[in-house]
């Protein structure tokens, strides 16, 4: 969140602009000042910068398998995939990769396992 100290911080010509922004998210608060440096116009007061494409695309993977989960499909792909978000899925590459003995997931697997039970069936 802005504070008062962020303000404080800032140079002087930038306070004004951010005081009126103490208490938003600073993610927001910087891509509001980045789209109003390279904007030729006066944004408009209610803009909301959109959120980075990756974080979108990372929120979309993670409600994937919550459904996926749900629906208790099967997970066909080894834990690794590397794809080009600009390519898609079709021209990915699957890393095969095995549980390894030092991996978390081995070494507290009772603990892993007894958390899923509990649950309620997921």
């Amino acid at each position: 969140m802005v504070s008062e100290y962020d303000v404080g911080a800032a140079p002087k010509d930038k306070q004004d602009w951010l005081r009126s922004r103490v208490g938003h998210q600073v993610c927001s608060v910087v891509q509001e000042g980045v789209a109003t440096l390279i904007s030729k116009e006066r944004l408009r007061d209610d803009f909301q910068p959109s959120v980075p494409f990756v974080a979108c695309f990372s929120a979309s993977m993670v409600i994937a398998e919550l459904v996926k989960c749900i629906a208790g499909w099967p997970t066909p792909l080894e834990p690794r995939f590397q794809l080009d978000l600009l390519r898609g899925p079709a021209f990915g590459l699957e890393l095969p990769q095995r549980r390894r003995r030092d991996c978390i997931c081995f070494t507290r697997e009772r603990n892993i396992d007894t958390l899923r039970k509990g649950r309620n069936g997921f």
